[in-house]
């Protein structure tokens, strides 16, 4: 795809606005966007989101598995769970998120 995806449009935001806006509504307080190919636009325009950022220089050279990687390794050391998301996978409901969110904490009730 020639078009840089986390801006193209969607639901009146953009593809990378949706999914921050899903993980937001669901109560999700430490949001991390791993950055790679035009980094410097896409972290002008999440400034407006308050998440915190990590840039993937070598992105072009490594798998998604290095951002992934790198996004962890951003984590504060008392993190206990996190979501994984490509951004090309954009349609996840705040629902889902939250679903998610109440099965974790009745597993760790055990």
């Amino acid at each position: 795809m020639k078009d840089f995806k986390p801006l193209l449009p969607l639901k009146g935001s953009t593809i990378i606005g949706t999914l921050i806006g899903a993980f937001k509504t669901a109560g999700v307080q430490d949001i991390i966007v791993v950055t790679g190919r035009d980094h410097e636009l896409l972290e002008g325009y999440l400034k407006e989101f308050e998440v915190r950022t990590v840039h993937n220089p070598r992105y072009a050279e490594t798998d998604m598995f290095t951002s992934i990687v790198l996004g962890l390794q951003a984590l504060e050391q008392d993190t206990d769970c996190v979501f994984i998301t490509p951004c090309d996978i954009p349609l996840i409901s705040s629902e889902t998120i939250q679903a998610l969110l109440r099965e974790r904490q009745d597993i760790c009730k055990l």
